[in-house]
């Protein structure tokens, strides 16, 4: 019975003191940008990608459909990423339909996830949502042995053609 107690009050402790950071909340504008990790200041979007005050704001493609056209993230100094820990991408969908996302993170590659179209980084698959008309949902990735390790990036791709539907609005990390 004590140990049952123990284990518990441990896991209970471990709740509580999980840590949320903003690392960036992305504004209507690039001077309305809110950062929230010390040193991770520098903002990665594609050309494609534009700020908008819709919703809650944040950045969305802006021009055409290519689902390979959109990637937004931040960059900062080297941090170590450790297992356990989370990232998470909150987005709102400005669509009159339910839209299906599956988003691709990166912590090596700044720009767009196909090497053709830019630098090469390994790329791994968050959590898919599917984001009622007008509301926000949440992604996330948990850094796992694969992952971890030191980077000085988190890059958002899309991975799915958005047309103004879906904008990004915050990049989170949770630590346990």
């Amino acid at each position: 019975m004590k140990a049952l107690l123990f284990l518990t009050v441990l896991t209970f402790s471990n709740f509580i003191n999980a840590a949320e950071i903003t690392v960036i909340k992305f504004g209507d504008s690039e001077e309305s940008n809110q950062f929230g990790l010390q040193g991770w200041n520098t903002v990665l979007i594609d050309k494609y990608v534009k700020y908008t005050g819709t919703g809650p704001g944040g950045v969305w493609t802006h021009v055409g459909v290519a689902k390979n056209y959109n990637f937004q993230g931040i960059k900062g100094v080297e941090r170590k990423f450790s297992i356990g820990e989370k990232i998470e991408v909150i987005w709102y969908n400005h669509g009159d339909q339910a839209f299906t996302l599956n988003p691709l993170i990166s912590f090596e590659d700044p720009d767009r996830h196909k090497p053709e179209l830019g630098e090469d980084g390994t790329w791994y698959e968050m959590e898919g949502v599917v984001i009622p008309p007008g509301e926000s949902a949440k992604t996330s990735y948990t850094i796992n042995e694969e992952s971890q390790g030191t980077y000085s990036l988190i890059n958002i791709a899309t991975a799915g053609k958005t047309t103004q539907t879906v904008l990004c609005n915050k990049i989170i990390l949770v630590t346990p």
